[in-house]
């Protein structure tokens, strides 16, 4: 959003809203660095909507709705960054994308280089779920080091034993009220529902994407590339760190049971 913010200048206003009030917005200004782009919090719930991951909702210039939902990021990655550049360019009547840069997560590693070690994994102040992001991590640096079909099938079981065990236990324990299917009629913003659906989104599509890598391996002695090891590595930081920051509400929970 900032650099979108940059890149549009005044011709049009990025704002990101907190559902869930002053703190989070906070945290999103101090951990994102944002300085552009235009923050804020509601207390009051919205009637509808989605987190950006899930797509973001476009105004045209007399504040008429000209996109409800753009492609989610969870499902389509770096191409929903430009299918919002592509309506905002319709909308301003820009053409051939002049105006703005492609945004790319993924990043091309040469043989002859190394790739970043992982961050530091939080805690999530359940020592079950902590040990099993160590044990990700864990099969994640075996796969940098013998790079073939058996490790990364390797990090495949652990992370579908993970994201299963995570899933169970915070449906039983965070949103419970969240897996019920909502009322006829009811169309209320749902802070939980939308923060589920990001989360388990993003498990199915880490699973999917060695699923497909697994498949298109030629055979048991094929060498994985870095680039794709690297992708692994920054998308399970990035999860574990950004996706899993339940940890201090569900401890709370399970605490007082």
């Amino acid at each position: 959003m900032d650099i979108w913010s940059q890149q549009y200048q005044s011709l049009a206003n990025f704002i990101c809203i907190s559902a869930t009030g002053r703190n989070l917005s906070e945290t999103f200004v101090n951990d994102l660095k944002l300085k552009h782009c235009i923050t804020g919090w509601t207390n009051e719930t919205p009637k509808w909507g989605q987190l950006g991951c899930n797509g973001f909702i476009i105004y045209d210039k007399d504040m008429n709705i000209a996109c409800r939902k753009s492609k989610a990021y969870l499902e389509v990655r770096d191409e929903a960054f430009r299918d919002v550049e592509n309506k905002l360019n319709d909308l301003l009547k820009f053409k051939n994308n002049d105006l703005v840069q492609n945004h790319s997560t993924s990043k091309f590693i040469a043989e002859d280089e190394k790739i970043e070690p992982l961050n530091p994994i939080k805690s999530v102040f359940v020592n079950e779920l902590d040990d099993q992001h160590q044990q990700c991590a864990n099969e994640l640096q075996k796969l940098l080091k013998y790079r073939n079909k058996s490790s990364l099938d390797n990090v495949f079981k652990i992370f579908k034993k993970h994201f299963k065990f995570e899933e169970t236990l915070l449906d039983t324990f965070l949103y419970p009220n969240a897996v019920k299917k909502p009322n006829e009629g009811d169309c209320n913003f749902n802070v939980d529902v939308n923060i589920r659906t990001s989360h388990y989104s993003d498990h199915a599509r880490q699973l999917q994407m060695i699923r497909n890598q697994l498949k298109n391996l030629d055979g048991k002695d094929s060498k994985i590339s870095l680039s794709f090891i690297n992708q692994l590595f920054r998308d399970f930081e990035n999860h574990a760190n950004n996706y899993d920051n339940y940890g201090e509400r569900l401890n709370n929970t399970l605490n007082d049971i």
